[in-house]
């Protein structure tokens, strides 16, 4: 029994670990992205602003600007557009953000 609180203790210091790693990481990319917003013109597709921040583009590294982006993207200074003729492997190639005006 007290194996399974110690289990149930150290699983949720990990994800609470992770969640805070994550939340640092997306609060430095935040001001980057918008910068490479403004400079694109208000207007870019995920693969072409995870490269304009720096990352290589990779399946990996859109997960992690997406969730960058997404205190942006809830507090309304970013929207998020998805493709209607997207189909679900050219989703994250087709989605676009985009500043609001």
């Amino acid at each position: 029994m007290q194996d399974m609180v110690m289990y149930g203790i150290v699983g949720a210091v990990t994800a609470s670990v992770a969640v805070f790693v994550a939340s640092r990481r997306g609060a430095k990319l935040e001001p980057k992205i918008v910068e490479e917003l403004q400079k694109a013109g208000g207007s870019l597709r995920l693969p072409a602003l995870v490269t304009a921040v720096g990352l290589k583009d990779s399946f990996i590294n859109r997960g992690k600007l997406i969730q960058a982006i997404a205190p942006l993207v809830r507090s309304g200074a970013v929207l998020e557009e998805d493709d209607p003729a997207a189909t679900a492997r050219t989703r994250l190639e087709l989605k676009t953000f985009r500043l609001k005006a």
